[in-house]
């Protein structure tokens, strides 16, 4: 039993009472041995008539512990008449309703009168993303919960935001409608980010976030499920649509060709990443390193990605057979400056290839 101080209920007015019942009246409200002052939000009218049957939403003075179809009546306060009565329809609405909406009506028939799945699915449409055991625990549906809850499952009208798709108390649930819209909005998103942005791989996970307005539990939960689903591509720190990839414009990539041909013409004396990135441009820089076409040693040395591993060999080779190497013997190994063969040993040694012994470099 959850206690609350508002309350939904379908209200039959009695046809004696002395006037119709206005918006806001104070009434005395009875439910078992339990009484509290409330005030009557009418839904979707001015007034109620005597004799007529409406729905309210009433605000407690003081909480009560209620549940569905517990029965009620209500009572003016002086001279004590008793004026109505009816049923609780949400015991835990949450929140004052706004009066005059159409959905809110639309909710309190389907909960007077609808099965135990489609008061579920009002529920999780109104609510938003639930874990399982919050929707089992505040339904009010009892022994029915877990079977309304597995309907909606079977039929595709609630989702689990999970890639396993199994129902455990932790798994956040959704309704269909939630997942159709929250993923048109991140392939909205996604979208506009790529078309301004070409020369970026994808988006940062916190940005997309931020723009789906979801908290942390929540926006792994939807990725997780997006990405099972082949509707998003996670790659860590970014994401971005399956259909993406950066392209470059003809005259992007004949500058592309021709930086190539230059780190082809001297394989290990090629051009610093401040001449790469003059170049070609800084964006398109690091496409090429992101796309391993090239291999960034240091901040300011590049080889090409077949070059690379071919001097790993080499160098694994010459430790193997004369035990360490120096870095004198690194650079007359490629017949390369000092600074290429200090930046290569020393991504080797950051890289846990080999370490550093004195003025040498062991295998690790």
């Amino acid at each position: 039993l959850q206690p609350t101080v508002l309350v939904d209920v379908q209200l039959e007015y009695l046809k004696d009472a002395p006037q119709p019942l206005k918006h806001n009246t104070a009434l005395k409200f009875f439910c078992g041995s339990a009484e509290s002052m409330a005030r009557v939000r009418l839904l979707g009218q001015e007034t109620q008539p005597q004799g007529g049957t409406g729905w309210a939403q009433f605000q407690l003075s003081e909480p009560l512990p209620l549940l569905r179809g517990d029965r009620f009546i209500v009572r003016l306060p002086s001279p004590p008449t008793t004026v109505g009565g009816g049923k609780v329809v949400d015991p835990n609405p949450g929140r004052k309703h706004r009066r005059f909406r159409p959905e809110v009506i639309t909710r309190l028939e389907t909960l007077t009168q609808g099965t135990p799945a489609d008061v579920r699915l009002q529920e999780l449409e109104r609510r938003g993303p639930q874990m399982v055991r919050d929707v089992l625990k505040e339904s009010g549906l009892e022994k029915a919960a877990a079977e309304a809850l597995n309907e909606l499952l079977t039929i595709g009208d609630a989702i689990l935001l999970s890639a396993s798709l199994e129902m455990e108390d932790n798994v956040l649930v959704v309704s269909k409608g939630w997942w159709s819209t929250t993923r048109g909005r991140m392939r909205d998103s996604l979208e506009d980010y790529h078309s301004r942005n070409p020369l970026k791989p994808g988006m940062g996970r916190e940005e997309l976030r931020s723009l789906l307005r979801l908290p942390p539990r929540t926006f792994n939960g939807f990725i997780e499920l997006a990405t099972s689903e082949e509707l998003l591509a996670d790659e860590g720190a970014t994401v971005r649509l399956p259909e993406h990839e950066v392209r470059f414009s003809p005259e992007q990539q004949q500058a592309v060709d021709k930086l190539l041909k230059q780190f082809r013409r001297e394989p290990y004396r090629t051009p610093s990443a401040k001449e790469s990135a003059a170049a070609v441009g800084e964006g398109i820089l690091a496409v090429l390193i992101a796309r391993g076409e090239l291999v960034a040693v240091s901040s300011d040395v590049l080889f090409l990605s077949d070059t690379f591993p071919e001097m790993v060999t080499r160098v694994r080779a010459h430790i193997q057979e004369q035990g360490s190497i120096t870095l004198a013997q690194a650079r007359d190994l490629f017949d390369t400056s000092r600074k290429y063969a200090q930046a290569l040993l020393e991504h080797l040694d950051g890289t846990g290839i080999t370490k550093r012994v004195g003025d040498e470099r062991v295998l690790a």
